[in-house]
């Protein structure tokens, strides 16, 4: 249980796990308390969510390349503005109760998703990522063959994974 104060202002919390191996991992984050969501000033109104399909690199070009394909250091460039601006990164259940409104963000909160778990995204945008400490949701396709080595292989503390579908991607199907 963390205890966070009720008076107003900003907050780092820092999250300890441990193993009984002795294996340990720490996560910080900061908390902004309100006085109450009425006067909450900063309050977002709405909430981007910016959506990227495939990452690639220069030296990876892919064989077609459309409006879905980000060149990695672009995605560098633009983790770096989201860094160097202060955004807050809010956790599902965060958005869940800001979207039943009954929770506030803050007016530079954003959520970050990553669509089918391709290989592009799990080499070059997880460590992008893990770099810039900013998290992010997978949404993978279940049914590809290589599922479990991509959950297991590419974990992260800055990737959730979800399911993005079972066999949506299926040649044939119409979604």
């Amino acid at each position: 249980v963390i205890y966070v104060s009720a008076t107003p202002g900003d907050y780092t919390v820092t999250y300890t796990a441990a193993l009984t191996s002795g294996a340990q991992a720490t996560a910080t984050r900061t908390v902004h308390v309100v006085e109450n969501f009425d006067n909450f000033a900063g309050n977002a109104e709405t909430l981007p969510v910016l959506m990227y399909h495939y990452v690639y690199a220069e030296d990876d070009l892919p064989e077609k390349e459309d409006a879905n394909y980000l060149l990695d250091t672009k995605l560098a460039v633009q983790l770096q503005y989201l860094v160097d601006n202060n955004y807050y990164y809010p956790s599902y259940a965060e958005v869940r109760a800001f979207a039943q409104g009954t929770h506030t963000l803050p007016a530079r909160s954003v959520v970050l998703t990553f669509d089918d778990g391709s290989e592009g995204f799990l080499t070059y945008a997880i460590p992008l990522l893990e770099n810039h400490k900013i998290p992010a949701t997978s949404f993978v396709i279940c049914s590809d063959s290589d599922i479990q080595d991509k959950l297991s292989n590419y974990a992260s503390p800055y990737v959730d994974f979800q399911s993005h579908s079972y066999d949506l991607h299926r040649a044939g199907t119409s979604g």
